[in-house]
């Protein structure tokens, strides 16, 4: 059985965590395949506009219309109405995301490499063999 893999959300390292981020036990993101391509798939609850974002960069049947995936083999990234809510990258060391949830009403984002979670900034921790690295509500 393989692990999962390290993923980066800014410089926050996650290590054999099955869940990155969590909002009331939904994963707010998740890679279900990493070869040959980098796959994406989001849950979010987004209170913006009043429903849940769901999807798969793997399939598009079933994804709210405004909600859409640009995938490049090692890169893929979650669009909502064209702007960027969240963009991952395979890289040697493990997937690197960056986010923003803001415009769909959630208040987690990151920027110079901190993740934001409301009023809380984190940097530079390293959260491993947990089954939830962060768990919001």
């Amino acid at each position: 059985m393989s692990s999962a893999p390290t993923v980066f959300v800014g410089t926050n390292k996650f290590v054999e965590c099955g869940v990155i981020i969590s909002l009331q036990g939904t994963p707010l993101f998740s890679f279900p395949a990493v070869q040959p391509e980098l796959v994406l798939e989001v849950s979010m609850q987004a209170p913006a506009i009043g429903k849940r974002l769901k999807g798969s960069s793997a399939k598009s049947r079933g994804t709210p219309k405004d909600l859409a995936f640009r995938t490049g083999g090692t890169r893929v990234e979650a669009l909502w109405k064209k702007t960027r809510l969240l963009s991952a990258e395979l890289l040697d060391d493990g997937i690197h995301v960056e986010l923003d949830l803001r415009p769909i009403g959630l208040a987690v984002w990151t920027d110079r490499g901190a993740l934001h979670i409301g009023g809380s900034e984190l940097v530079n921790n390293v959260i491993e063999r947990s089954g939830t690295g962060i768990a919001i509500g």
